[in-house]
């Protein structure tokens, strides 16, 4: 358990807002994904088809544990910024706002999770033979 705990540290230390450390099993989760598919809910995202999703064994059959972490992108910035084209009467309420996701207003989220990722990488594999 200090192994984990050890990781779970690193996790938070390299800038992660969320840790957890579970078994490669089977996702029991994921029975509904073949329906869920079936329906068009994934959209574009056909990714998420692979069937190695549903058992990380079949992407690595010696992994052990699986590390998952979370990062919380909200930003300092406004949740929406104001426009107003050209210097005439303001646009009306229905034109002048913009909503823009929170992880837009930042850099980008993968770049920001990349590096905090590879941190977190280079610790787990400085803790000990077969980690």
């Amino acid at each position: 358990m200090a192994l984990a705990s050890a990781i779970k540290q690193h996790a938070f230390d390299a800038g992660f807002d969320l840790v957890g450390i579970a078994s490669p099993s089977a996702l029991k989760d994921l029975e509904f994904l073949p329906e869920w598919l079936r329906k068009g809910y994934a959209g574009e995202m056909h990714y998420l088809a692979d069937p190695r999703r549903e058992d990380p064994r079949q992407v690595l059959p010696t992994v052990k544990s699986i590390i998952c972490v979370g990062l919380i992108y909200n930003t300092p910035y406004p949740y929406s910024t104001d426009f107003a084209e050209g210097s005439g009467p303001p646009a009306t309420a229905e034109h002048r706002r913009a909503w823009v996701s929170r992880y837009a207003w930042g850099r980008d989220y993968h770049k920001v999770m990349r590096e905090k990722l590879e941190r977190l990488r280079t610790c787990v594999e400085g803790s000990g033979a077969g980690v």
